[in-house]
């Protein structure tokens, strides 16, 4: 919430009307342990050529023609793919 001097001032009114518009979700256990899974290069490959043809950048804003001609890339494409792997 904004006024004309910039961040509005914190008090139990504006906390409550926080809490109201943005109320708190489970909470995730301290031992709780995160599945990893492993992908193969070639498994990410065939998910790149999967992603719909067009211009739509999604969240990070990379279409699907610039990830397939960075992963074709003699010098960048086996790099790229495994780091994507390993992300």
């Amino acid at each position: 919430m904004l006024n004309s001097n910039g961040v509005h001032h914190m008090n139990a009114e504006i906390v409550r009307i926080l809490k109201a518009k943005h109320p708190e979700g489970p909470v995730t256990p301290a031992n709780f342990r995160y599945q990893m899974h492993a992908f193969s290069r070639e498994q990410v490959r065939e998910a790149l050529h999967s992603f719909p043809k067009g211009p739509s950048g999604g969240s990070f804003g990379l279409v699907e023609k610039l990830l397939n001609d960075m992963t074709t890339d003699v010098q960048l494409g086996d790099t790229l793919l495994d780091s994507l792997a390993k992300f």
